[in-house]
């Protein structure tokens, strides 16, 4: 459902209605919808979408990594 409605949408009624950035308005249709495919293939009904993008997670997730500076 989700992705039929931005598909209604028109892009300047993404980046307003949704406060989209532009360069995300365009991009978020494609994207839903392959996200729905893989959903559908993998049998996924409930996908849990955090507040943080991909950046910060990787972001994170390497900075967990690294080595304490205090430990030289």
């Amino acid at each position: 459902k989700l992705s039929e409605h931005l598909l209604r949408m028109n892009s300047r009624d993404r980046i307003h209605v949704l406060r989209l950035r532009p360069d995300r308005a365009d991009v978020v249709v494609p994207a839903a919808e392959l996200t729905c495919a893989i959903m559908e293939t993998a049998g996924i009904e409930l996908l849990q979408i955090p507040y943080v993008g991909l950046r910060d997670g990787i972001l994170a997730e390497l900075g967990a990594k690294l080595p304490l500076a205090s430990a030289k």
